[in-house]
């Protein structure tokens, strides 16, 4: 299996996201997931996110899954919103998310 493609059959994460945003499921922004944090499946930081802030982030939520794929831009195509941060709560998509990783 080369590294840049996915194998046969393999199904991306990407699929799901428009359910998230459409089951309000989807939460952005620092001070909204440390609001939120029984509501937690996991945390999606991005590959462009600075050191200061992902040692932050995981310092934050060490207790939850950390996430550390897609650029800033590549969420802002899936998700049409401006983000660093963002994470789902609890449900069955977002487990879904998680486990295509």
């Amino acid at each position: 299996m080369s590294k840049g493609k996915p194998a046969a059959g393999a199904r991306q994460p990407e699929r799901l996201f428009p359910f998230v945003v459409r089951a309000r499921k989807l939460l952005v922004g620092r001070e909204i997931l440390i609001r939120s944090k029984r509501k937690l499946q996991f945390v999606l930081i991005t590959t462009d996110l600075s050191e200061n802030s992902r040692a932050e982030i995981i310092n934050s939520f060490s207790d939850y899954p950390i996430i550390q794929k897609y650029t800033s831009a590549d969420l802002e195509k899936f998700f049409s919103c401006e983000m660093q941060k963002l994470s789902d709560s609890k449900n069955p998509p977002s487990q879904n998310l998680f486990t295509a990783n």
